[in-house]
């Protein structure tokens, strides 16, 4: 299962997403942090998952060559982890999933919204299975 963590930047994602991940490992529950999961770029399905990230970072239209590699790279490696999910138990936390990535390449895409690029994303990559939004106040996030 993959869990995200959504929510403004200094909202406290990174705080609660750890809290919750060393609550879960004290009840011996099987969790790891998602982005820190290696990936081996050599696996059988790489080839395709890196084809897909090639293909979609073309979809969404980024406005120059190192944005769409950045895209490109962001995507290849989230839809590996995301796979490699799939076949390990557990829990997977991250506070920058797929919808994180959303955000940052809609910034950088020509055009696009940022529902576009969701439906062209989620459609072709799994999303998490769990999404939890941290909101807080202007004055709590950067006190």
């Amino acid at each position: 299962m993959m869990v995200e963590f959504i929510g403004a930047a200094g909202a406290g994602k990174s705080f609660i997403s750890d809290r919750v991940l060393d609550a879960l490992k004290a009840n011996e529950v099987t969790a790891r942090e998602f982005d820190l999961i290696e990936i081996d770029w050599v696996l059988p399905q790489s080839l395709y998952l890196t084809s897909r990230a090639f293909y979609l970072s073309a979809l969404t239209k980024q406005n120059s060559l190192p944005r769409f590699m950045r895209t490109f790279t962001s995507l290849a490696r989230y839809s590996i982890r995301r796979k490699l999910c799939e076949e390990i138990d557990g829990i997977q936390i991250t506070s920058e999933g797929l919808l994180h990535r959303i955000t940052t390449i809609h910034r950088n895409s020509r055009g696009m919204g940022i529902d576009q690029l969701a439906h062209i994303l989620y459609g072709r990559i799994q999303p998490p299975d769990v999404i939890v939004a941290v909101d807080v106040s202007t004055e709590t996030a950067f006190s």
